[in-house]
Protein backbone atom coordinates (compact mmCIF):
# COMPACT_ATOMS: atom_id res chain seq x y z
CA UNK A 1 0.00 0.00 0.00
CA UNK A 2 2.53 2.46 0.97
CA UNK A 3 4.67 1.52 -2.06
CA UNK A 4 1.42 2.20 -4.54
CA UNK A 5 1.09 5.40 -2.39
CA UNK A 6 4.80 6.75 -3.13
CA UNK A 7 4.42 5.14 -7.04
CA UNK A 8 0.92 7.38 -7.30
CA UNK A 9 2.94 11.18 -5.78
CA UNK A 10 5.37 10.31 -7.67
CA UNK A 11 3.63 9.88 -10.85
CA UNK A 12 1.09 12.91 -9.98
CA UNK A 13 4.25 15.31 -9.18
CA UNK A 14 6.20 13.47 -12.73
CA UNK A 15 2.72 14.60 -14.48
CA UNK A 16 2.89 18.59 -13.03
CA UNK A 17 6.44 18.86 -14.04
CA UNK A 18 5.44 17.85 -17.18
CA UNK A 19 2.52 20.23 -17.51
CA UNK A 20 4.26 23.24 -15.75
CA UNK A 21 7.42 22.20 -18.19
CA UNK A 22 10.16 24.57 -15.63
CA UNK A 23 13.62 23.48 -15.24
CA UNK A 24 15.30 25.43 -12.41
CA UNK A 25 19.33 26.11 -12.83
CA UNK A 26 21.61 25.31 -9.51
CA UNK A 27 22.09 28.81 -8.68
CA UNK A 28 18.46 29.96 -9.21
CA UNK A 29 17.52 30.67 -12.57
CA UNK A 30 13.70 29.05 -13.94
CA UNK A 31 13.50 28.27 -17.39
CA UNK A 32 9.48 28.02 -17.96
CA UNK A 33 9.09 26.23 -21.17
CA UNK A 34 5.30 26.99 -21.88
CA UNK A 35 5.72 30.55 -21.25
CA UNK A 36 9.14 30.80 -23.31
CA UNK A 37 10.67 32.86 -20.63
CA UNK A 38 13.99 32.61 -18.51
CA UNK A 39 13.92 34.45 -15.05
CA UNK A 40 17.16 34.76 -13.39
CA UNK A 41 15.27 37.88 -11.68
CA UNK A 42 17.34 38.76 -8.64
CA UNK A 43 19.85 35.99 -8.01
CA UNK A 44 22.61 38.00 -7.30
CA UNK A 45 24.62 36.78 -10.67
CA UNK A 46 27.65 38.64 -11.54
CA UNK A 47 27.71 37.55 -15.38
CA UNK A 48 25.08 36.69 -17.80
CA UNK A 49 24.73 32.44 -17.33
CA UNK A 50 25.45 31.83 -20.49
CA UNK A 51 26.12 28.08 -20.26
CA UNK A 52 22.22 27.77 -19.15
CA UNK A 53 20.92 29.71 -21.61
CA UNK A 54 22.79 27.96 -24.61
CA UNK A 55 20.55 24.56 -25.28
CA UNK A 56 16.80 26.93 -24.17
CA UNK A 57 14.02 28.12 -26.30
CA UNK A 58 13.28 30.92 -25.20
CA UNK A 59 11.77 34.70 -26.08
CA UNK A 60 12.46 36.37 -22.56
CA UNK A 61 15.56 36.38 -20.58
CA UNK A 62 14.73 38.57 -17.03
CA UNK A 63 18.26 39.50 -15.75
CA UNK A 64 16.93 42.12 -13.59
CA UNK A 65 18.23 42.77 -9.64
CA UNK A 66 21.39 41.16 -10.16
CA UNK A 67 25.41 42.27 -9.82
CA UNK A 68 25.87 42.07 -13.26
CA UNK A 69 28.87 44.45 -13.66
CA UNK A 70 30.79 43.63 -17.16
CA UNK A 71 29.46 42.27 -20.81
CA UNK A 72 32.57 42.29 -22.40
CA UNK A 73 31.89 39.17 -24.51
CA UNK A 74 30.29 39.99 -28.20
CA UNK A 75 30.12 36.77 -28.97
CA UNK A 76 28.28 34.63 -26.17
CA UNK A 77 24.72 35.56 -27.34
CA UNK A 78 25.58 34.10 -30.86
CA UNK A 79 26.12 30.69 -29.29
CA UNK A 80 22.53 30.68 -27.57
CA UNK A 81 20.68 28.44 -30.09
CA UNK A 82 17.41 30.08 -29.74
CA UNK A 83 19.04 33.84 -30.45
CA UNK A 84 16.84 34.82 -33.65
CA UNK A 85 13.65 33.81 -31.17
CA UNK A 86 14.77 36.35 -28.20
CA UNK A 87 12.20 39.25 -28.44
CA UNK A 88 12.91 41.10 -24.84
CA UNK A 89 15.74 41.53 -22.85
CA UNK A 90 15.90 42.71 -19.17
CA UNK A 91 18.94 43.76 -17.61
CA UNK A 92 17.74 46.40 -15.11
CA UNK A 93 18.89 47.27 -11.81
CA UNK A 94 22.41 45.85 -12.36
CA UNK A 95 25.61 47.37 -12.28
CA UNK A 96 26.67 47.60 -16.05
CA UNK A 97 28.63 50.62 -16.85
CA UNK A 98 29.69 50.10 -20.94
CA UNK A 99 28.15 48.28 -23.48
CA UNK A 100 30.34 47.03 -26.09
CA UNK A 101 29.69 47.81 -29.49
CA UNK A 102 28.17 44.74 -30.88
CA UNK A 103 27.31 43.00 -27.70
CA UNK A 104 23.62 41.79 -28.74
CA UNK A 105 24.62 40.33 -32.72
CA UNK A 106 22.13 37.51 -33.37
CA UNK A 107 19.18 38.68 -31.90
CA UNK A 108 17.51 39.38 -35.44
CA UNK A 109 14.07 40.19 -33.02
CA UNK A 110 14.82 41.83 -30.25
CA UNK A 111 12.13 44.61 -29.41
CA UNK A 112 12.47 45.15 -25.98
CA UNK A 113 15.73 46.35 -23.72
CA UNK A 114 15.52 46.90 -20.41
CA UNK A 115 18.85 48.55 -19.15
CA UNK A 116 17.17 50.65 -16.64
CA UNK A 117 18.99 51.63 -13.33
CA UNK A 118 22.83 50.40 -14.36
CA UNK A 119 25.69 52.80 -14.07
CA UNK A 120 25.80 53.74 -17.78
CA UNK A 121 27.60 57.44 -18.24
CA UNK A 122 27.74 57.39 -22.15
CA UNK A 123 25.79 56.44 -25.40
CA UNK A 124 27.17 56.41 -28.61
CA UNK A 125 26.02 54.04 -31.92
CA UNK A 126 25.61 50.95 -29.17
CA UNK A 127 22.51 49.97 -30.61
CA UNK A 128 22.56 50.54 -34.18
CA UNK A 129 22.94 46.92 -34.89
CA UNK A 130 19.36 46.02 -32.89
CA UNK A 131 17.19 46.87 -35.93
CA UNK A 132 14.54 45.42 -34.74
CA UNK A 133 14.60 47.03 -31.53
CA UNK A 134 11.26 48.92 -31.11
CA UNK A 135 11.04 49.84 -27.00
CA UNK A 136 14.60 51.24 -25.45
CA UNK A 137 14.60 52.22 -21.79
CA UNK A 138 17.99 53.15 -19.84
CA UNK A 139 15.72 55.10 -17.15
CA UNK A 140 18.23 56.02 -13.94
CA UNK A 141 21.26 55.68 -15.68
CA UNK A 142 24.09 58.65 -14.52
CA UNK A 143 24.03 59.66 -18.12
CA UNK A 144 27.18 62.26 -19.37
CA UNK A 145 27.12 62.24 -22.88
CA UNK A 146 24.65 61.03 -25.64
CA UNK A 147 26.15 61.02 -29.11
CA UNK A 148 24.24 62.98 -32.28
CA UNK A 149 23.73 59.81 -33.69
CA UNK A 150 23.28 57.82 -31.00
CA UNK A 151 19.78 56.83 -32.41
CA UNK A 152 19.49 57.77 -35.83
CA UNK A 153 20.09 54.12 -37.08
CA UNK A 154 17.04 52.58 -35.05
CA UNK A 155 14.06 53.15 -37.65
CA UNK A 156 12.02 50.80 -35.69
CA UNK A 157 12.34 52.23 -32.31
CA UNK A 158 8.80 53.31 -31.25
CA UNK A 159 9.34 54.28 -27.58
CA UNK A 160 12.77 55.64 -25.75
CA UNK A 161 12.66 56.28 -22.16
CA UNK A 162 15.30 58.12 -20.19
CA UNK A 163 13.61 59.49 -17.23
CA UNK A 164 15.47 60.27 -14.04
CA UNK A 165 18.94 60.33 -15.74
CA UNK A 166 20.34 63.45 -14.23
CA UNK A 167 20.62 64.95 -18.05
CA UNK A 168 20.41 68.74 -17.65
CA UNK A 169 21.45 69.38 -21.52
CA UNK A 170 20.02 67.57 -24.17
CA UNK A 171 20.40 67.54 -28.47
CA UNK A 172 16.94 67.54 -29.25
CA UNK A 173 18.67 67.11 -33.28
CA UNK A 174 19.41 63.76 -31.88
CA UNK A 175 15.64 62.81 -31.88
CA UNK A 176 14.68 63.93 -35.63
CA UNK A 177 15.30 61.12 -37.84
CA UNK A 178 13.35 58.63 -34.87
CA UNK A 179 9.97 57.38 -35.43
CA UNK A 180 9.46 57.05 -31.99
CA UNK A 181 5.82 57.48 -30.89
CA UNK A 182 6.51 58.52 -27.47
CA UNK A 183 10.23 59.50 -25.92
CA UNK A 184 10.37 59.83 -21.59
CA UNK A 185 13.04 62.45 -20.57
CA UNK A 186 11.09 63.26 -17.54
CA UNK A 187 12.60 63.45 -14.44
CA UNK A 188 15.47 65.14 -15.70
CA UNK A 189 16.66 68.85 -14.93
CA UNK A 190 16.74 69.92 -18.96
CA UNK A 191 17.64 73.57 -19.47
CA UNK A 192 17.15 73.81 -23.01
CA UNK A 193 13.13 72.58 -22.98
CA UNK A 194 12.45 75.06 -25.60
CA UNK A 195 14.60 73.67 -28.40
CA UNK A 196 11.69 70.67 -27.71
CA UNK A 197 9.31 70.81 -31.19
CA UNK A 198 8.19 67.41 -30.50
CA UNK A 199 5.01 66.44 -28.59
CA UNK A 200 5.78 62.78 -28.35
CA UNK A 201 8.18 64.12 -26.29
CA UNK A 202 7.71 63.96 -22.67
CA UNK A 203 9.34 65.53 -20.08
Amino acid sequence: MVKIGMLTILFSWLTISSTISITVHRDGCIYNRRRSAVNCRGENWSSVPFSFLQNKSFRTLDLGFNNIRLLNNTQDFLQVQSRDLIDAILLDNNQIEDLPLRLFDGLTNLQVLDLSYNRIKHISNNFCHITSLSNLILDGNPIESISKNAFVCMKNLKYLSLANCNITRFSFDTLESLNAKEINLSGNNIENVNDVRSSSIKL
